[in-house]
């Protein structure tokens, strides 16, 4: 038997409140980066290619990441989700802070 989800249960309140406030940071982060983009280029072809790239890269993921969640479990599959997307801004905080050429393999710095 499965129980319904009751909106004033505290674990469900959590949750939901930890998923807001996640979609309200990727949000916020995506913002910045089409700022930061703008900024350093000045270029609409470059905002025009981060939005393709960006859009592309969910239509491919998606059906892998909905079959990971069916497989690890909802979740885990959103710990595991949450935690990439604090990884990933992690790396472009560090990147924007000290220079997109500091950090490249090819760099001669």
């Amino acid at each position: 038997m499965t129980s319904r989800v009751r909106p004033d249960d505290r674990a469900f309140l959590l949750l939901w409140g930890a998923q807001a406030v996640s979609s309200l940071g990727a949000s916020a982060a995506s913002f910045a980066l089409t700022l930061q983009v703008f900024g350093e280029t000045g270029s609409a072809l470059a905002l025009s290619a981060l939005t393709v790239v960006s859009t592309v890269a969910s239509i491919y993921l998606a059906p892998f990441t909905g079959w990971a969640a069916d497989r690890l479990g909802h979740r885990r599959a959103a710990l595991a989700s949450n935690a990439v997307l604090a990884l990933v801004s992690g790396g472009m905080a560090v990147v924007s802070a000290v220079g997109p050429g500091a950090c490249s393999p090819w760099s001669t710095r």
